[in-house]
């Protein structure tokens, strides 16, 4: 059985380190607008999920400037 790959199931590296790089910077802009403890702590934890993915990718990722 011949199995064919479809356009929407290849990523492209620097797309999906993109992608994560967006996530961060949302992240970031939450930080600065919303500054209670709870909301630090779900940041810790989706930083965390964000650094586990670009781990899994091989993707080397930036701290956001959220100025460029």
């Amino acid at each position: 059985m011949k199995q064919s790959i479809r356009g929407s199931d290849v990523f492209v590296k620097e797309d999906v380190r993109s992608v994560l790089q967006a996530l961060l910077a949302t992240n970031e802009t939450l930080a600065s607008q919303m500054g209670s403890s709870d909301i630090q702590n779900y940041r810790y934890g989706f930083s965390a999920a964000i650094a586990a993915v670009a781990t899994a990718f091989d993707i080397k990722l930036e701290r956001p400037d959220l100025w460029q």
